[in-house]
Parts: C-alpha cells; sequence; structure tokens
C-alpha cells in the first residue's frame, strides 16, 4: 500500500495537462504495472458472461469492473478540472484512447519543434555565453517534460556542439581538453587549479591565526579572488569574460584584519 502511493504520487506531481501527455501516460503505466492493472487500458471491456456464465467467468469480469472503476478514478484525479469534465462519462480504455488521438501527435510535434530549436540554437554574436546556455538549458528542460529525457553527458555535449565553439573558445583564450565522463582525475588542468586554491588556502590559514572554522571562507575568498584578476591566457579577468563588466576590487582587504560594526 505504501508502494502504490509513494508511484501514485508521480502523477499528482503534474497534473495532465495536454502538452505533457506522453510524461503523464510513461508515469500511468509505471504506476498500474506496479498495481498489476495496467490491461485495464490495453483492453477494452469484456461482454457481461451473463447470469448462466461460470463462476470464473464472472469473477474475472467482476474484477475488470473493479479495476477499470480504480483506475478510471486515479486518472481522472490526475487531470486538469478541464480534461476530467471531458473525460468523466468514459472509462478507462476509451479515456486512454481518446487522450491519445488528440494529444499523443501534438505531443510529438512539439518534442519535434523543440528539440529542432534546441540542436539548431546558434550563439549570436556579442552575446554573453551565461545567457546562450540558459537558453539551452531551457529547451533541455521543456523535452524533459514532454517526456523526452537527454542523459546528462549527451546534454552537455549539447550546448558546446550548437554553435561555432572552438572558434569561441580561441577568442576568449581557453584550450579545450576533452576527458572521458566522470575522470576528474584525468583533467589535468581542473587538478592543477584545485591544487592552486588549496596552496592559497593554506598560506592565508598560517598567515593569521583563525579557527579550522575558516578554512570554509578562505577557499571562497580565494576563488572569487582568482575569478577576479587576469590570467595570463587572456587580457581580461574570467570575471568579465562571463558577465561583461570590468571588476572593481576596492572593497577588498587583507586576510584576517579586524572588522568592527557600527551599532
Amino acid at each position: 500500500m505504501a508502494n502504490t502511493i509513494s508511484l501514485q504520487s508521480l502523477l499528482e506531481k503534474e497534473k495532465l495537462n495536454g502538452i505533457n501527455f506522453l510524461d503523464w501516460f510513461r508515469n500511468l503505466r509505471i504506476v498500474l504495472k506496479q498495481e498489476m492493472k495496467e490491461y485495464v487500458i490495453e483492453y477494452p471491456v469484456p461482454n457481461d458472461p451473463g447470469a448462466n456464465a461460470p463462476r470464473s467467468d464472472k469473477n474475472k469480469f467482476k474484477k475488470y469492473v473493479d479495476d477499470m472503476v480504480d483506475v478510471g478514478c486515479l486518472m481522472l484525479a490526475t487531470m486538469t478540472p478541464e480534461l476530467q469534465k471531458q473525460h468523466e462519462d468514459m472509462v478507462a480504455y476509451e479515456m486512454i484512447q481518446n487522450l491519445k488521438e488528440i494529444y499523443e501527435g501534438k505531443a510529438r510535434k512539439k518534442r519535434y519543434e523543440t528539440s529542432k530549436a534546441l540542436f539548431q540554437c546558434k550563439m549570436s554574436e556579442g552575446s554573453l555565453v551565461g545567457a546562450h546556455v540558459i537558453k539551452m538549458m531551457g529547451y533541455i528542460q521543456a523535452l524533459e517534460k514532454l517526456g523526452f529525457l537527454l542523459y546528462d553527458e549527451l546534454a552537455i555535449d549539447v550546448v558546446p556542439q550548437s554553435q561555432d565553439f572552438d572558434e569561441l573558445l580561441k577568442e576568449c583564450g581557453i584550450v579545450s581538453q576533452l576527458t572521458p565522463p566522470g575522470t576528474p582525475q584525468w583533467n589535468g588542468v581542473f587538478e592543477r587549479r584545485n591544487r592552486t586554491l588549496l596552496d592559497m588556502v593554506r598560506s592565508m590559514m598560517s598567515h593569521i591565526d583563525l579557527p579550522t572554522s575558516f578554512w570554509g571562507y578562505a577557499l571562497e575568498t580565494t576563488a572569487f579572488t582568482l575569478n577576479h584578476v587576469p590570467s595570463k591566457s587572456v587580457q581580461k579577468t574570467p570575471h568579465e569574460m562571463w558577465t561583461g563588466k570590468r571588476p572593481s576590487m576596492s572593497f577588498m582587504k587583507f586576510w584576517g584584519c579586524k572588522d568592527y560594526v557600527k551599532h
């Protein structure tokens, strides 16, 4: 019973509104499969066996009717009010057939249009990388709502392939080095940057007598500082390359200085 309620929450999380039919239908099949009632939406209502039929046929028919009512109520409860009114007089099998006829084609068309926009999306000249990435992630999330899930590796790969990424990297002074997924130890740049951060943190913590609880603050300060100073590969700072705004360092103080709070 607890497992059933937990699975039903999949349907209750996002009710059927038409556009999300493929995603809703997939979750419905998961719930019904766990309850062993999936056959109700796959086969039409059988004929009444009649009063003189064997008891086994009567029991089989009664089980179908009982399951049909349960599934129908579950389906109606996970629809928007407008769709409930349209389907409240139908049995479960009829609901599915009608929904497929209306929305399955529309959902596939919407999914095709969204995926086409995703793979054809180009970064306009002069625009910020961050804004482009956010736009791409919006397409990916829209596809997920339509029931088309991109694996993490593919979703990451799609963003660079959506533009002349190599030229962009060259303009930003970035050298692209690819590594297999899940192997950060193979990323030399990543490992060297971590080592630089930790070396700076150790130096800062040894410079002033502060408790180890300040270690995290030292790491944040180190990362913030490195993002606001230029590097050998580019003249601008990482902050300016990402936001387009030149950073100000006038408010910076040396690590461990005394601070006073005015009341």
